[in-house]
C-alpha cells in the first residue's frame, strides 16, 4: 500500500482530505448542507471545518493550533484523542450533488461512516487544494429528538431513549438514547420533564444542545409503571414465617386490613426479615424485593386462635401447675409456677418449690410437660 492508505497525515495547520469512492463529504454552511468529494480540513472557532468557511456535520468540536488526524474510517483525532467520526453521504443514481465548490442536492441521502464498502473511504494528502467556495441550497436537517407527551418506565432511571425518539446515525444515536435524564417517579406516579433538565443531560453527555432539533410538547410527562401488592399476600408470607416459631394446633389470622401497596414492575419476591412471637400470637416483618432489591416493608401483626377460630387457652404467669416430667415411659410429677404468661401449646419456663427452673409445653391451662 502506498503511504496515503496505510498513514493518517497531520498537520499543524490544515490537512488536505479526499474521498475515494461514491460517498460525499457532508458539511453545512450558513444553516445549509453542502457537499464535497474533497476539502481542507482545518479548525476555526473550536470546530472541525473546510477552509472554505463551511463546517463538518455532524459538527465536531476541536482545539486550534493542535495537529489534525483523520483516518480511512472517518475517526477524527488530536493528539491521541479521538473528537469524532465524519459521514459520507450517499445518493441514488441520477441524484448525486451537482454545482461548482460546494455541491448541492435536492435528494435526501443515505448516511454511513467512511469505512463502509458502499461508500468509500477517505485519504489524508498534503497534495489536495482547496476548492472555491459556493453557498449550498438544500435545508440543513440537523440530529432531531422528538419528545413524547406521556411515557412510561420499568427502571429506576429515566433515559433519553425511553422518552423521545432520536434520529441521528447509528453511533450518536446510542449514545444519546443512553443519556441519563434523572431518576424515574415512584411506581404508579408521574413527573415532568423540563427542557432544562434535556439540555443540562446534552451538555452533560458532552453533546452540543445547537446542534441537535429538540421537538418538545409543551408538558412531557413521564410514568413508572408498577404492580399491586396485595395485603393478602403479605399476610400469607406473615403466617408461612411465623408457624413454626408459634407451634402446632395454633391458626394465625391478621384481624387488620391494610391497604395494598405498589411496587416496581419485575420478578417479585416476599421475604420475612423478623419473627417475634408472643403469648398472643406473632408480629412480622415483610419485605418486598423486585429483581433483587427491596422496595419497602410492612409489619403484619398476627393474632393466635385455637382450630376453628376460637380463643386459645392461656395461663397467667405465677399460675400454679403440674409438672410432668417424662424420662422414657417414667414420669415425674410435681407443682411448680409459671414464671411467664403463656398460651396453650407455647413452650414456658417453671419454677419448682426446690428452686428448680424447667422449660416445657403448656399442654392445658393447668399442666407442663418436660420431656428429657
Amino acid at each position: 500500500m502506498t503511504a496515503l492508505l496505510s498513514v493518517c497525515l497531520a498537520l499543524a495547520g490544515s490537512l488536505g482530505i479526499r474521498v475515494e469512492g461514491p460517498g460525499y463529504l457532508r458539511m453545512v454552511r450558513n444553516g445549509l448542507i453542502v457537499y464535497a468529494k474533497q476539502a481542507q480540513a482545518t479548525v476555526r472557532g473550536g470546530w472541525l471545518a473546510e477552509e472554505g468557511g463551511a463546517l463538518f456535520f455532524p459538527r465536531l468540536s476541536a482545539t486550534e493550533g493542535e495537529p489534525l488526524e483523520i483516518q480511512p474510517d472517518g475517526w477524527v483525532l488530536q493528539g491521541s484523542r479521538r473528537i469524532g467520526r465524519l459521514t459520507l453521504a450517499l445518493f441514488e443514481d441520477g441524484r448525486e450533488p451537482k454545482g461548482a465548490g460546494y455541491l448541492t442536492a435536492e435528494g435526501r441521502p443515505t448516511l454511513v461512516h467512511p469505512g463502509d464498502p458502499r461508500a468509500g473511504r477517505i485519504l489524508a494528502s498534503r497534495s489536495v487544494q482547496p476548492h472555491a467556495t459556493r453557498a449550498g441550497q438544500e435545508t440543513a436537517e440537523e440530529p432531531r429528538i422528538v419528545f413524547r407527551a406521556r411515557s412510561e418506565v420499568a427502571t429506576d432511571l429515566v433515559r433519553l431513549g425511553d422518552v423521545a425518539e432520536v434520529t441521528a446515525d447509528p453511533a450518536t444515536k446510542a449514545r444519546a438514547d443512553a443519556i441519563e435524564l434523572g431518576r424515574a417517579p415512584l411506581p404508579g406516579s408521574t413527573a415532568v420533564l423540563t427542557r432544562a433538565q434535556v439540555l443540562a443531560a446534552l451538555r452533560g453527555a458532552g453533546l452540543q444542545p445547537d446542534d441537535w432539533r429538540l421537538e418538545m410538547p409543551a408538558r412531557v410527562e413521564v410514568s413508572r409503571s408498577f404492580q399491586v401488592v396485595r395485603h393478602e399476600q403479605l399476610v400469607a408470607a406473615a403466617v408461612e414465617a411465623a408457624k413454626p416459631a408459634v407451634g402446632p394446633g395454633v391458626e394465625l389470622m391478621c384481624p387488620e386490613r391494610a391497604t395494598d401497596v405498589r411496587a416496581p414492575a419485575g420478578r417479585l419476591e416476599l421475604k420475612a426479615e423478623r419473627v417475634t412471637t408472643s403469648p398472643e400470637g406473632a408480629s412480622v416483618v415483610v419485605g418486598w424485593f423486585v429483581e433483587g432489591s427491596r422496595h419497602g416493608g410492612r409489619t403484619v401483626r398476627l393474632v393466635a386462635t385455637a382450630p376453628g377460630g376460637g380463643p386459645l387457652a392461656r395461663a397467667a404467669a405465677g399460675a400454679t401447675v403440674r409438672l410432668r416430667v417424662w424420662s422414657g415411659a417414667a414420669c415425674l410429677e410435681l407443682p411448680a409456677r409459671l414464671q411467664e404468661s403463656a398460651r396453650v401449646g407455647q413452650t414456658v419456663r417453671v419454677i419448682t418449690e426446690a428452686r428448680t427452673v424447667h422449660s416445657g409445653v403448656l399442654v392445658d391451662p393447668n399442666t407442663v410437660e418436660v420431656r428429657l
